[in-house]
């Protein structure tokens, strides 16, 4: 994954879950120019407590997982799969535009 991040020019900071946590992994990303920050979970009274981002990303495949297309033609083509990406995206946001000019 390290390699292919540096080759795509990504730099600064990644975010991880405790996961990636250790010094094996955060050298290996120094390496690369890459510093490793880790997100720490927190749970309260036994419920899971999203922060920022995670939760942003973890909404996000949420959303797509309900498009069937996605999870079918993932193997196939790079184009056709970013095109029934594209497809879904516009689907959830103009929904979303829908219901908020609705309740208004």
């Amino acid at each position: 994954m390290l390699p292919r991040l540096a080759a795509l020019g990504f730099e600064g900071d990644l975010l991880g879950d405790s996961g990636f946590k250790g010094a094996p992994f955060a050298m290996a990303a120094l390496e690369y120019d890459i510093h490793v920050s880790i997100s720490p979970d927190g749970t309260r009274d036994g419920r899971f407590l999203p922060n920022g981002i995670r939760w942003v990303v973890e909404r996000l495949f949420a959303w797509l997982s309900r498009y069937r297309r996605l999870n079918i033609v993932y193997d196939r083509a790079a184009d056709l799969f970013a095109g029934h990406v594209w497809i879904a995206m516009i689907s959830i946001i103009s929904r979303r535009i829908v219901a908020k000019t609705q309740v208004q």
